[in-house]
């Protein structure tokens, strides 16, 4: 379904980018169409599946009609690339994220939508999270209240998959394709959204599930800290940060010599039924 063919435009678009999801999709469209708040679209870019997440969707658009649009890529792009082409298609007031192996909370959508009508100066807002496995619940990921372009000298300043904005604000932007920024294109995001003079707020609520499973983590891979590593001394230029941020990113890539097994062990010490 063509957004641009709806008589309706959506206040909230979810925009997701899904990758052989089929194990998880179902549940996440679930809670999306759970939503205590219903004025929504979903607009989903298949990134070149090869399991049952075509068939999947097909379902979905079948019974949600207009509100489901699909977007399908001929290949494989990554994240970034399937984010950009469903901001591109996406007709709603705002835009709000949402992986396609996660789950939101009921409220969520309502809970962010009121946060902008009462700060109509803030561009994104994101939320707390609580990771969560085939093994129960986790720990939470909070973070700051109010983020600034500082932040990032320290704290990833949002929840990437937690987040809404004003459509303006990821349609300006977009997501970098560029090689250095894949598994991190978040945090380039955030460098460039700061350096657009963009404010952000997040609300200390858990209003998202991530799932945070033993291939999650085993995702994370000496290539991936290498590109972030990149991002974030790229970022600090574009900021103007201090010579002692750069030693402090250069340390941190040290996390990467952590084996997966231990942080998958850490992760199942937390969790709880």
């Amino acid at each position: 379904m063509d957004a641009t063919a709806r008589t309706h435009k959506p206040r909230v678009s979810v925009i997701m980018g899904a990758y052989n999801s089929a194990a998880t999709l179902d549940e996440a469209l679930e809670s999306i169409r759970g939503q205590t708040m219903q004025d929504w679209e979903i607009v989903i870019c298949d990134d070149g599946s090869v399991d049952g997440t075509s068939r999947i969707l097909a379902r979905w658009q079948n019974l949600l009609a207009e509100r489901v649009t699909i977007i399908t890529n001929d290949r494989n792009r990554g994240l970034a690339a399937s984010l950009n082409s469903a901001i591109e298609a996406a007709s709603g007031t705002f835009l709000m994220r949402m992986d396609a192996d996660d789950v939101s909370d009921p409220h969520r959508m309502q809970v962010l939508t009121e946060f902008f009508d009462a700060n109509p100066s803030v561009d994104l807002v994101g939320s707390s999270m609580r990771r969560f496995s085939e093994r129960g619940q986790g720990g939470r990921v909070i973070p700051p209240a109010r983020p600034d372009k500082n932040t990032l000298r320290t704290h990833v300043p949002f929840c990437h998959a937690t987040v809404m904005a004003r459509q303006f604000v990821f349609a300006s932007l977009g997501y970098s394709e560029e090689a250095i920024c894949h598994r991190v294109e978040d945090i380039d995001l955030w460098f460039r959204f700061f350096q657009a003079g963009f404010t952000g707020a997040n609300i200390d609520q858990d209003l998202y599930l991530v799932r945070e499973d033993a291939e999650a983590v085993r995702r994370r891979t000496v290539r991936n800290r290498w590109n972030l590593l990149r991002v974030m001394l790229r970022g600090g230029r574009l900021l103007d940060y201090s010579p002692r941020f750069y030693l402090r990113a250069t340390l941190a890539f040290s996390k990467v010599l952590v084996p997966a097994p231990v942080v998958i062990a850490m992760r199942r010490r937390e969790a709880r039924p």
